[in-house]
């Protein structure tokens, strides 16, 4: 139980530094600039975010996270359930 709460908490400072790196990856670059005046209808339908694979690793660790969580509450309660019996 012990590495599965220290897992966990390794988990979420990786989580914490990928967060960070989807906020300063997200900026948009719109080429030309749109005070360029011709063809703003053309360029508003070629933007297309950019996909992100860090969004990806975010879901995944996050995930991750709530399974560990549940194991481990499965685990205390198991864990609870053999104490009361040996007592």
């Amino acid at each position: 139980m012990i590495s599965t709460i220290l897992l966990i908490i390794i988990l979420n400072g990786i989580s914490t530094i990928v967060e960070n790196f989807i906020q300063q990856t997200s900026g948009w670059t719109i080429y030309p600039p749109l005070s360029a005046g011709d063809g703003i209808e053309q360029i508003e339908q070629e933007i297309k975010p950019k996909e992100n694979s860090f969004g990806i690793l975010s879901s995944v660790l996050f995930y991750t996270q709530i399974l560990l969580l549940i194991f481990l509450a499965y685990s205390g309660f198991k864990t609870g359930l053999n104490y009361k019996r040996n007592e």
